[in-house]
Formats: C-alpha cells, structure tokens, sequence
C-alpha cells in the first residue's frame, strides 16, 4: 500500500515538473555557424592591382583564372570563413580559414583548395 501512494506522488511529481519547466531548446544548434557552399577569394598584387575569385568550398581542386598578366599576388583575402590552401607557381603554399594572410615570396597563384 505505501509502495502504491508513494509511486502515485513520485508521478504525480513528475508530471507536475515537466509542464513546470518545457524542454529548453537547443541552444548548440542555433549557435552553430551555417555551412557555405562558395568563398569570394580576393588575389591582392603590388600597385593595387588583383583579382577575385569564387571557390566552391567541398575540397575539389579549383584552378586559379589569372589576370593575363598572371600577376604576383602578395596577400590572399577570404570573405568569409572556411579553411582554404592556395599553391603558387614557385612552390609557396599559403593556408588560411578567414581574413587576409601574406604570401611569401610573392608568386602567380595556380590553384586553391577549399573544405
């Protein structure tokens, strides 16, 4: 009998909380940076010169479109945030995720990866 009255309160107790306090939401979904599928790259040269170009960001090797002039780019900006490398024509390897980085030494850039 005391097993029967104490599990009615125990349930009763319950259900009085769960209508008390309603699930919280998920605040880790809702804080959680939305996924891009492109990045604007912005090749910055000596004497303001430079070009921009669009990556798709899901790893797959995207050639760099060059000015004729295949200009020597000295700074790499993204507008926006996803983990980039970029190779030059002599070697360099330039990786950033968000903002501008410096290229060093300056070199014509031939491809990027981004993803």
């Amino acid at each position: 009998m005391k097993t029967v009255a104490i599990s009615t309160i125990a349930i009763s107790l319950l259900a009085t909380l769960s209508t008390a306090f309603p699930a919280l939401p998920n605040l880790a979904l809702k804080n959680k940076p939305r996924s891009i599928q492109y990045i604007n790259v912005e090749f910055q040269a000596a004497a303001n010169t430079g070009y921009s170009q669009v990556f798709p960001v899901d790893g797959s090797v995207q050639y760099i479109s060059n000015d004729p002039d295949d200009l020597s780019i000295s700074h790499i900006v993204l507008d926006g945030y996803a983990p980039c490398t970029f190779y030059g024509v002599d070697g360099s390897v330039t990786s950033l995720s968000s903002g501008g980085i410096d290229v060093g030494p300056p070199q014509t850039q031939v491809y990027g990866i981004c993803g």
